[in-house]
């Protein structure tokens, strides 16, 4: 059987206090946060608890006593939600990086038990768009090609010209084992004057990331024939 450190360490501490209304809840379920950027947790307990403790991985990092000062300990951290309300408590780790990916642990001592989340450190990469750098003729056929490099985990890459949603024409990705690359090929007719966009997303995100070229387009050409 495996037992956690937080379980250990509460089995170290005062006697447990049972109570059938003692309410736990830890959130977010599941956080995707960019590497480099901090990653919170809330803890909410409702009734009389004592001590907490915060474990990420298989590391206790961090415990909470009720109504006292939390000191961070490197890059972890906590606070109580507010001043007059010590039933919340905010965790959070500072810097994350991919090495803290996986579960986060929130013990607290009484009826309580353990609750455990789960934590995706997510990069980030770039992108860059090639395509027709100069006027183009009307109904004339274009290809831009879009690179997504150093995405982690594999990107989400989507199309719109003057705004309006695309389907590719053809997607590649690779996978290096450390980040994910990919080649996204769009082929559409020119007949008028177009913002073509490329977006690239992962869930840490808030909104895709995203560059464009403007392609000019020629006049649609008229004959007319004299008699």
């Amino acid at each position: 059987m495996t037992v956690s450190w937080a379980s250990l360490f509460f089995i170290c501490l005062l006697p447990c206090t049972m109570g059938v209304s003692d309410q736990f809840q830890l959130e977010p379920m599941s956080a995707a946060v960019l590497k480099g950027s901090d990653a919170q947790f809330i803890a909410r307990v409702t009734g009389s608890w004592e001590f907490m403790a915060w474990t990420v991985g298989q590391f206790l990092v961090l415990t909470v006593r009720r109504n006292t000062t939390i000191l961070p300990v490197e890059q972890y951290s906590a606070r109580f939600c507010s001043s007059d309300n010590s039933s919340c408590v905010e965790f959070t780790i500072h810097n994350v990086s991919r090495s803290l990916i996986g579960p986060v642990t929130c013990a607290v001592q009484g009826s309580y038990g353990e609750k455990t989340v789960q934590l995706s450190i997510q990069e980030n990469g770039t992108i860059s768009i090639a395509g027709p750098s100069m006027k183009v003729m009307y109904d004339q056929q274009v290809t831009f090609q879009c690179v997504a490099a150093g995405w982690y985990p594999k990107p989400t890459v989507t199309w719109t010209l003057n705004g309006n949603a695309m389907n590719s024409t053809l997607d590649n990705f690779t996978d290096n084992g450390d980040f994910f690359n990919s080649t996204s090929v769009l082929t559409f007719q020119a007949v008028r004057d177009t913002t073509v966009k490329c977006l690239v997303s992962i869930p840490a995100l808030t909104s895709p990331q995203s560059t464009s070229l403007f392609l000019a387009v020629g006049k649609k050409l008229v004959l007319t024939f004299c008699v």
